[in-house]
């Protein structure tokens, strides 16, 4: 079994639209709410061996809405750290051109994933 921790930063500029964010996975509903500027949503689960799970997020920004997966099989292996740490870090930073993903809390080295289109 395997720990991750999901962390979800609102990185948008300051006096912007606010940002809506609703994530969840197949069986459960995690937040359905408003983050304001530098506000970090998070949560932990294990995942078992050989397991399916997969969380999702949907995110509205003044006209911009765009939905993905932040968290399956295939984003824990970007989770994990050199074997240093002990739980799996997935750190998504939502930023005006798109989404940035990193394996560290205080995310150095942003990689961009998504843009909003």
């Amino acid at each position: 079994m395997r720990k991750y921790e999901v962390h979800v930063v609102n990185n948008l500029p300051e006096r912007s639209p606010s940002l809506f964010v609703h994530c969840a996975s197949k069986d459960q509903e995690l937040i359905n709410s408003t983050l304001s500027v530098h506000a970090d949503y998070n949560w932990r689960f294990t995942m078992k061996f050989g397991a399916t799970t997969m969380f999702f997020c949907r995110f509205w920004w003044g006209s911009k809405d765009k939905s993905f997966e932040v968290f399956n099989s295939k984003i824990s292996y970007l989770c994990d750290w050199d074997g240093e740490i002990k739980d799996g870090i997935c750190a998504w930073s939502v930023q005006e051109d798109g989404f940035y993903f990193a394996n560290q809390i205080q995310p150095r080295g942003l990689r961009k994933m998504y843009g909003w289109t």
